[in-house]
């Protein structure tokens, strides 16, 4: 299953598959604060399931699509941060704050943008 954003191709994981990323995500990063932080850049699939499986207030989403703020706000904690890889915008306030990312980019290329 894909979903169409725009001009990007965004392919979802299978809940087997993100829930297994959630725990392997977890096992590096126990215990995330403001200071070691996960962040999950285009990857909001992951980052839903990481919120189900261990939740995390300081865990962070980045991300194109603003849909996924609700996401981000309904599971309890972590921060939706509109992320735009063409602009490479990420806020001064979480630069050196995070431990691990995980980096999913949509499926760029001159097909899928035309």
């Amino acid at each position: 299953m894909f979903c169409l954003l725009t001009t990007r191709i965004h392919f979802r994981y299978t809940t087997p598959f993100a829930h297994r990323l959630a725990e392997a995500v977890h096992a590096v990063v126990p215990a995330p604060t403001e200071e070691s932080n996960i962040a999950y850049i285009c990857c909001p699939t992951g980052y839903i399931a990481s919120q189900n499986v261990h939740q995390s207030a300081t865990t962070l989403l980045l991300e194109y699509d603003r849909r996924f703020a609700v996401a981000a706000a309904s599971s309890g904690g972590g921060h939706f941060i509109h992320y735009d890889l063409e602009q490479d915008n990420i806020p001064d306030t979480i630069k050196g704050t995070v431990e691990l990312a995980i980096v999913d980019p949509p499926f760029l290329n001159e097909v899928s943008n035309e």
